[in-house]
């Protein structure tokens, strides 16, 4: 590869471990003048920066009269099937994957997307294929230039397809695995560290509600929803001590289709473990099958005034209330320690009680 001489970096090719010798373009070592460079904000990868989307990401409302441009629409239709299969097979939620695939290549249009299908700047090989790019690394206090081998795949829907197997095989994603609820996979996405940027989460929740991604959710979040085995069939009476909404799924993030009210009762015939809840699954009046989830019905009871010291393991959001739907309002980063007053079992979790420098309640998760 040419060196440009005006530039401070030192260029190595790890293909040969020599100095590179500008390679012929009709092989897989770039002869391209992009080079790929780390962007923690957005996530993990290498990416080229005039190709990435930056966050606050909102350009404009799915439903508003403004039509997807040719490319984009091509380019969802190319990555559906490997979103959903990530999600049959890794349980990461479709448009999750999508949206994350959108900010990382920039609608495909990035160099690596375009010539090697890659879509999240992941380095090595697939199924022993690679293709080669400059990147800059900072080695030994200075930037130096190096061919890297990045994985190129068959098609775009592959490289989602296993960007869901790397966040199923990293345990640090394990708490984001088989959630149905768009927001809250976003929400542990930021705390779980794979973006740094502090609109990481609503980046992804505005690109997935203006591109009406969460559409591909549909229908995962009962057969396909990684809570497969957790549906009991009991049946019997229950009232509401609150409001509940009814919705289509056992998911948060399903459609309300209706409310009770507290008092009210209602006669279910079976019982779903999702989303954090626990859900009451009944037949409404249409002939539909309806959900409603117990809220509270996990902390009942559950809460102990014991105290103590406590270091966490990894960044955990604070929020108001020990509900992953409650407010966040700060968050505490590994390393750092809280003094706590008591302990609630709620939301599939333990939360930690304390009293905030203001004087206020909050609640922080154990993350493990």
């Amino acid at each position: 590869m040419a060196v440009n001489k005006s530039t401070a970096v030192k260029v190595v090719d790890q293909s040969t471990n020599k100095k590179s010798e500008n390679p012929s373009k009709n092989d897989d070592h770039s002869s391209q003048t992009v080079v790929l460079k780390r962007n923690p904000s957005i996530g993990p990868g290498y990416y080229a920066e005039s190709k990435v989307i930056t966050a606050p990401y909102r350009s404009f409302s799915y439903s508003s009269k403004f039509a997807l441009a040719g490319y984009q629409t091509s380019f969802m239709n190319s990555i559906k099937s490997g979103a959903i299969s990530g999600w049959k097979k890794y349980k990461v939620l479709p448009s999750v994957s999508a949206a994350q695939a959108i900010i990382e290549s920039g609608w495909g249009r990035s160099d690596l997307a375009v010539r090697g299908k890659n879509l999240f700047g992941i380095k090595g090989s697939y199924n022993g294929q690679s293709i080669y790019f400059p990147t800059q690394e900072y080695v030994n206090g200075s930037y130096i230039t190096i061919n890297a081998a990045f994985r190129k795949y068959p098609n775009w829907s592959a490289s989602v397809e296993d960007h869901g197997a790397f966040l199923a095989g990293n345990s640090r994603y394990k708490n984001l695995l088989g959630v149905t609820n768009y927001k809250t996979v976003a929400k542990y996405l930021q705390s779980d560290g794979y973006a740094t940027a502090p609109t990481y989460a609503q980046t992804l929740i505005n690109c997935i509600e203006d591109y009406n991604l969460n559409s591909w959710d549909s229908g995962q979040s009962g057969s396909g929803s990684g809570n497969s085995g957790s549906t009991t069939n009991e049946s019997g009476n229950y009232t509401f001590k609150t409001a509940t909404n009814i919705r289509t799924a056992p998911s948060t993030s399903a459609s309300i289709v209706g409310q009770y009210n507290a008092g009210d009762t209602v006669h279910y015939i079976g019982k779903v473990v999702a989303d954090g809840y626990t859900w009451l699954k009944y037949v409404g009046a249409s002939g539909a099958t309806r959900y409603v989830a117990v809220v509270n019905a996990s902390s009942s009871g559950s809460t102990t005034n014991e105290s103590g010291n406590y270091t966490f393991k990894t960044a955990t959001n604070i929020r108001t209330a020990p509900s992953t739907s409650a407010s966040i309002v700060g968050q505490y980063n590994a390393g750092d320690t809280v003094h706590y007053i008591g302990k609630v079992v709620a939301d599939g979790y333990t939360w930690l009680k304390y009293v905030g420098a203001s004087g206020a309640t909050r609640y922080v998760a154990v993350v493990n």
